[in-house]
């Protein structure tokens, strides 16, 4: 989906004094009243503190289209609000461009490609991922959990303080021991 609209969308669920405090750096007092400051008297930093981020203009239409939408692309798509200004770009792009000449897309996509292939990795870089030789990363040890004892007398592996294990001595007859269930699904 958007990223834009993801990265907003996690601000507004912050508890409300974290976004109180974070909210109160992009406003100021005027005659008394609290308004938005002016983001060309902003600092890059200033914006990143109140979770903006660097974006193209159709990326940040997509993500208040999905805004007004409840965060649904079908919803964004279906869209019958044709008097708003951002409607024709709520696809994320822009319809008034003109699309390139296919000569030059295909000289853009070849440079791309190109570019791509001349960057370091792995395979051309001539070794691997993995050193040889090298140790891999130990695990740590985990406790192997204890076995229990079920209602028809085996004892089966199981996660310590699983519930599902600790209650299987006192199951009733009405109900099948866990060693049961497990052999009747196989």
């Amino acid at each position: 989906m958007n990223a834009t609209y993801h990265r907003l969308a996690a601000l507004r669920d912050q508890p409300n004094a974290t976004r109180h405090d974070r909210r109160a750096g992009g406003l100021e007092t005027e005659h008394g009243e609290a308004i938005g400051r002016d983001p060309r008297s902003m600092t890059a930093a200033d914006l990143q503190a109140l979770g903006h981020a660097p974006a193209a203009l159709t990326e940040v239409i997509r993500a208040k289209c999905l805004d007004c939408c409840c965060g649904s692309p079908y919803e964004v798509r279906r869209c019958i609000s044709i008097d708003c200004p951002l409607w024709p770009f709520r696809m994320g792009t822009n319809p008034w461009r003109r699309p390139m000449p296919d000569d030059r897309r295909h000289a853009l996509a070849e440079r791309l490609r190109n570019r791509l292939a001349s960057r370091p990795t792995p395979t051309n870089r001539g070794g691997s991922i993995v050193s040889e030789g090298a140790p891999a990363t130990p695990l740590p040890e985990t406790p192997a959990p204890a076995p229990i004892a079920c209602s028809a007398g085996e004892k089966l592996e199981g996660p310590p303080g699983c519930v599902a294990f600790a209650d299987a001595t006192e199951q009733s007859e009405s109900r099948p021991s866990h060693a049961a269930v497990k052999r009747s699904n196989g």
